[in-house]
């Protein structure tokens, strides 16, 4: 039974599907992008000061138990054979790796992980370090929740191909967000459609900051955008100053098979 990494180094995030190519451009300036809510949005007292915890300091700051306490001395996860006639693999989660699982942590989730999926990012998607991090959740949902109060306002209109994934009408609805419909083709969201909407905004309506999109096996469409249709969404996002909020869960997937 192989124990679970907790740090995974970069040189060592691998992926089958082909890496997608260095990016250059401007830096963008994110806090354009944001809600007033997200704006002022401090962190609290207690996470604030989570960082000066040390191994030789006895905290009560945020009431995490002794993990001495903890019921589990391991936890073991038997998975099927990933193709079919290998054989099953086991991991067992214990130690000081389990006692990190089970006690309290930061909000945006496991540190360990984080800087996995955060290797993952730079290796494969060619993410340079910078003013981004990866942000953990209980399920799409939740995320989808947290990302949209972060860059709209109550009212604000949001971009959003069309049919849409129903999954994300609770939560602009929640924001009594303006939804503007863009039509998508067997290629996906259009992108003459897109600047033909853009191009034409009234002047004196709020234009939106942000396009909500699936590229991949959009639901329910089940389009897909190809490597070109992509860069051309780009650059209407570009010319009008967007911000892609992009639900891209099975971009790992993608075959790349676009005809």
């Amino acid at each position: 039974m192989a124990p679970v990494p907790v740090q995974v180094a970069d040189s060592a995030v691998s992926s089958p599907f082909p890496q997608s190519p260095k990016t250059t451009g401007p830096p963008v300036d994110q806090t354009n992008f944001l809600s007033d809510r997200a704006r002022t949005t401090e962190i609290d007292g207690i996470r604030g000061l989570l960082p000066l915890e040390t191994p030789d300091v006895v905290s009560f700051l945020a009431g995490k138990p002794n993990p001495a306490t903890f019921p589990f001395g391991s936890i073991t996860l038997n998975l099927k054979p990933s193709i079919s006639g290998r054989p099953a693999e086991s991991i067992t989660l214990d130690g000081a790796d389990l006692d990190h699982a089970l006690q309290y942590g930061p909000s945006a989730g496991l540190t360990s992980l984080r800087n996995w999926l955060t290797a993952l990012q730079e290796r494969v998607h060619k993410r340079t370090p910078g003013n981004w991090t990866v942000s953990l959740g209980s399920g799409s949902q939740d995320l989808m929740t947290k990302c949209f109060s972060a860059v709209l306002n109550p009212g604000d209109p949001i971009l959003v191909e069309t049919p849409v994934y129903s999954g994300v009408l609770p939560a602009l609805r929640l924001l009594n967000a303006d939804m503007i419909e863009v039509d998508v083709d067997d290629q996906g969201l259009s992108a003459t459609r897109l600047a033909e909407i853009l191009d034409s905004w009234p002047a004196d309506k709020k234009k939106p900051r942000v396009i909500y999109s699936t590229p991949v096996g959009c639901n329910p469409s089940g389009c897909s955008a190809s490597p070109q249709r992509k860069l051309d969404v780009l650059q209407v996002m570009q010319k009008h100053n967007l911000l892609m909020m992009e639900d891209d869960p099975y971009c790992e997937l993608d075959d790349g098979n676009h005809s």
